[in-house]
């Protein structure tokens, strides 16, 4: 058998034998992506010192660890929220207790206030009428037994009373005052009616030196209110000058300026700021020679702040004094067009 024919007939068996040769030897397994490998091969971090060996830590025990921190942090930031919170809870408290507080002061501020007008206006009404009665007695008095010291303490009893009873009345009707565009001749009017019926004045309106101005123009007022106030103002300048007082009241470019004059005893510098407090009396001595409880000016000034308006006053003492303010003129095109 030659050479040829012994290798083909070996052939069978050397392909069976590589055919059970490439049976035992394993598959290589695929090979992977390069992106893929370097993802996995990241999610193992190699080399941290643990007791002075080296371990590889993996990725979601790290992952767990910075979650633990980050909520750590979470939580020492909300306790320092809740702290502040809590802080600015006790200053809403306590702002809470005084705005409760302030709150029932005004409420009982109203109700005194209330109770204080229904007692000005109570004693207005009621005195009144036994006022009339008791002027009509003096009156009898007088023409009975004629000037005696009797009638004197009687009738300057009277005319006190009356100045009291005036004032509460005046105060009283001060509390409600509505201004609208009105004549200033109509509160001048009035002013003087009222001095003619006073006891204490009626004999000495005449000293009374008016100054009007022609064609003056509306003023916003409410002209009973100012009429009043008018009334008061003459009334403590007849009472502090034996001369003449005098009135004014002129055009000028930001109202109608209105001033009373008088050439009495004056004011000292030092008491001008005080004038216009509730029964401040410049002569406030037992032997003092003025009568009065010292509200007047005080109402002159309630009425005229609540038309906005400012009384000014300038003295000197022993030359006499002169109060002044200014009447807003009235818009009558805007009144028509409100209408």
């Amino acid at each position: 058998m030659t050479a040829r024919s012994k290798r083909a007939a070996n052939a069978p068996s050397n392909a069976k034998a590589g055919a059970a040769t490439a049976q035992k030897t394993p598959p290589m397994p695929p090979t992977l992506p390069e992106e893929l490998s370097d993802t996995l091969a990241s999610q193992d971090e190699t080399v941290v010192a643990k007791g002075g060996k080296k371990a590889k830590v993996s990725a979601g025990g790290k992952h767990e660890q910075a979650f633990v921190e980050t909520l750590q942090r979470q939580v020492e930031v909300l306790t320092g929220e809740n702290a502040a919170l809590q802080a600015r809870i006790k200053v809403l408290e306590a702002e809470n207790r005084r705005l409760a507080s302030q709150s029932f002061m005004l409420s009982v501020d109203d109700d005194l206030d209330l109770l204080r007008n229904a007692i000005i206006h109570t004693v207005s009404h009621e005195m009144k009428t036994p006022l009339l009665h008791v002027k009509a007695a003096v009156a009898n008095l007088a023409e009975e037994y004629g000037a005696s010291k009797l009638t004197e303490y009687a009738t300057s009893a009277t005319t006190r009373l009356e100045g009291i009873i005036r004032n509460i009345s005046l105060l009283a009707s001060s509390m409600s005052i509505a201004p609208v565009p009105a004549s200033f001749r109509d509160a001048l009017d009035q002013a003087l009616r009222s001095l003619r019926r006073s006891w204490e004045h009626k004999d000495h309106v005449d000293r009374v030196v008016l100054s009007i101005e022609d064609n003056l123009p509306p003023v916003v007022i409410d002209a009973q209110a100012v009429g009043m106030a008018l009334q008061l103002l003459l009334d403590n300048a007849l009472k502090f000058s034996h001369e003449y007082v005098y009135l004014n009241a002129r055009r000028i470019d930001v109202g109608v300026y209105v001033e009373v004059v008088d050439q009495g005893i004056g004011i000292p510098h030092d008491q001008l700021g005080r004038i216009f407090e509730p029964f401040y009396q410049v002569d406030s001595s037992t032997t003092r020679r003025f009568s009065g409880v010292g509200i007047g000016l005080a109402i002159v000034r309630l009425i005229m702040e609540r038309h906005g308006i400012t009384v000014q006053v300038e003295s000197k003492q022993g030359k006499g004094s002169t109060f002044c303010f200014v009447l807003p003129v009235a818009n009558l095109s805007e009144e028509t067009q409100s209408a």
